[in-house]
């Protein structure tokens, strides 16, 4: 039954479990989130390719949002693609940081084993 044929009260309560699971949707992402900001071990478990796909699923949702004019999807579609977004950067960033530090380690050449009366250049 399309939301303009229901009786107020009945309006009321779509939009008031709308927006309360919405609202709880978009808060279950914070605790990954703050994780992702101060440890490396959460970002370590996380997988690129699913906050990837999850990141576009929300940026989907926010472009449904729009199109019907609801303005609980488009709220909820925007803060939960920018902290998908953020956590995908943030994992993004750190494993070429981590990436770099393994090739520096792997490119240096230890020469500890040569004794300097021996090195003739």
């Amino acid at each position: 039954m399309p939301c303009y044929e229901m009786p107020y009260s009945q309006y009321i309560l779509v939009i008031t479990v709308g927006t309360i699971g919405t609202c709880m949707s978009t808060i279950s992402h914070l605790p990954l989130l703050y994780k992702s900001c101060v440890s490396n071990n959460a970002l370590g478990q996380l997988s690129k390719k699913t906050l990837l796909f999850g990141t576009i699923a929300h940026a989907l949702w926010l472009l449904y949002g729009w199109l019907i004019f609801d303005m609980i999807l488009i709220i909820s579609g925007l803060l939960t693609t920018i902290i998908e977004g953020t956590i995908l950067c943030l994992k993004m960033n750190r494993s070429i940081s981590h990436k770099d530090k393994i090739i520096t380690k792997t490119t240096q050449t230890d020469l500890s084993f040569v004794n300097n009366k021996t090195l003739h250049l």
